[in-house]
């Protein structure tokens, strides 16, 4: 039986990045396959009965789609390098991360891509070369501009100088508490990469650390962190400027106060739709 896994994704998709890096820091043996390929089209999607990505190919040939049920198959089939610490305060601060650092910053990096003219170029081309990677750049407009507009009819505001001035305001507070914490730590935990790392990588990568206005943004106010991004896309562990630090999470379940600083600013900043929906839900099943 083959070994290799494969993930199917893309380089502008927001989840694909949490699971390119959770595979390459784990270790773990895959390729990594667009959805245009064949397979994709005849046996991944009708497997797992959507289009959306990532989506695993695991080598016995099971289908996981969702980047969080991808992190759980494989810490389960890889426990070494762990992703979620065993220790109880940074268990729940790892997955209070997953929540806030992943989902809380999606609305902020989707409208930083969609709102700001000067990534439109790229980021189309870019969706169109997912699914023609050897197209013509006719080619790569037209079938971009079809992804473009499916994502663009989800609900954009209309775009203006404050709005801009608004998200980069966002952006910029984020940038700042990381670029604290990176100055001392190579990790959210330390020395050891987790599930508050890969959380990140949606927005840090995929959108506001490749379109071209986060990127530029990003590389301006926060080297530290444009160096973490570069650094978690590959499989070493230990980075040169950190490469006395040991592989480890903290002892006795301590988490850096900047790491804590960071989470308080996205639960303040982003907590409060989650909050809400679970309040319906309650309410919503205590009426029946």
């Amino acid at each position: 039986m083959v070994d290799t896994y494969t993930l199917y994704g893309s380089y502008a998709s927001y989840y694909t990045a949490k699971s390119r890096s959770h595979l390459r820091k784990k270790g773990i043996r895959f390729v990594e396959r667009l959805p245009s390929e064949q397979r994709f089209r005849d046996h991944v999607r009708p497997t797992s009965g959507t289009h959306r990505i990532p989506q695993l190919l695991t080598p016995g040939g099971q289908v996981i789609q969702d980047s969080v049920e991808i992190l759980d198959h494989l810490e389960a089939q890889f426990p070494d390098l762990p992703a979620i610490p065993t220790a109880p305060a940074q268990r729940v601060f790892v997955h209070l991360m997953e929540l806030l650092g992943s989902e809380g910053l999606l609305q902020l990096a989707w409208q930083h891509r969609w709102l700001f003219e000067e990534n439109l170029t790229f980021i189309t081309k870019d969706f169109g070369r997912s699914f023609r990677p050897q197209g013509s750049d006719a080619e790569l407009e037209k079938y971009g501009n079809l992804i473009a507009e499916r994502m663009t009819s989800y609900g954009l505001p209309p775009t203006s100088q404050a709005i801009r001035e608004d998200l980069e305001n966002q952006y910029l507070a984020l940038l700042t508490r990381l670029e604290a914490h990176l100055q001392q730590h190579p990790y959210l935990l330390g020395g050891h990469p987790s599930a508050a790392d890969y959380a990140l990588m949606g927005a840090l990568h995929a959108h506001l650390g490749r379109d071209p206005a986060g990127l530029h943004f990003m590389q301006q106010h926060a080297p530290r962190t444009f160096r973490w991004v570069e650094h978690m896309l590959t499989p070493e562990i230990q980075s040169p400027e950190f490469h006395d630090c040991p592989i480890a999470y903290p002892a006795n379940d301590q988490i850096p106060e900047s790491a804590l600083i960071i989470l308080r600013h996205l639960a303040e900043q982003y907590a409060e739709p989650f909050v809400l929906h679970c309040l319906a839900f309650s309410q919503a099943m205590s009426r029946l």
